[in-house]
């Protein structure tokens, strides 16, 4: 079940598109044209719109997965003697 959310997650973060608001035709993935964007972009107002797409975008569609994939992590760090997930991996 793990490697089944991590993989729906990873889809979600492969195919999730922030498109123009002036022409919704034009969109664009995370990877590459929104990591790249915004490591180079000045514009400010460019950089808001590609962040907040994005978070927006895609926070809505990882959060139902998002949720059951860390409890699940947490419940098999738990059967292996550590309180939580942040405690096995520090």
């Amino acid at each position: 079940r793990t490697s089944q959310l991590q993989a729906e997650l990873e889809n979600i973060y492969a195919t999730t598109k922030v498109c123009e608001s002036n022409n919704p035709e034009k969109c664009y993935t995370l990877s590459p044209y929104l990591e790249r964007s915004m490591q180079i972009e000045k514009d400010y107002d460019r950089l808001i719109w590609a962040w907040k797409g994005w978070h927006d975008s895609c926070g809505n569609k990882v959060r139902p997965v998002y949720i059951p994939y860390i409890n699940l992590l947490n419940k098999n760090t738990k059967e292996n003697g550590y309180k939580d997930l942040s405690v096995s991996v520090s």
